[in-house]
């Protein structure tokens, strides 16, 4: 059932309260807010330009299609896979570089998905949260304070 004409008619004609209109209808309390919103945007100001349009052509003006979205550069997935083959790149690093080349580029979850929409296979390096060594970061010789060990660390 169509609810947003009657809301837009208690609210202009009979200047209900939005809490008012939700109890009426029985419906939430943000929707009246959200339909009186939409109406003011799409130039409905009055109970009148309401009573002219028929359902259809209200809950047209009111929820009109979302815009179409122009084409957005996609990143290079064999760059990227290069790229991630080098210690201590991820792909939120990756998505920021693309970013400054392509300002209107797509979102970091959008970006993770790749060309074809779907998620892609490569693998992303999670950054260690408590300190401990990970595959980017490799152990080193350290000799020891006698000189004695020059193994890598834990081995000696």
């Amino acid at each position: 059932m169509r609810k947003t004409g009657e809301i837009l008619r208690l609210k202009w004609h009979k200047g209900r309260s939005h809490r008012q209109i939700a109890a009426a209808l029985a419906i939430g309390l943000g929707t009246p807010s959200e339909v009186v919103g939409r109406a003011k945007r799409a130039g409905l100001t009055i109970s009148a330009d309401v009573e002219r349009l028929t359902d259809d052509e209200l809950d047209a003006k009111l929820y009109p299609p979302p815009p179409t979205t122009t084409d957005r550069p996609l990143p290079d997935p064999a760059y990227l896979h290069l790229q991630l083959r080098r210690a201590h790149v991820t792909m939120r690093l990756l998505h920021d570089e693309y970013l400054q080349q392509h300002p209107d580029g797509y979102g970091y979850t959008r970006f993770l998905r790749g060309p074809y929409g779907t998620r892609s296979t490569i693998i992303t390096r999670s950054r260690p949260t408590s300190g401990a060594p990970t595959s980017a970061s490799r152990p080193t010789l350290m000799p020891s304070a006698t000189g004695s060990c020059t193994t890598p660390i834990g081995s000696c």
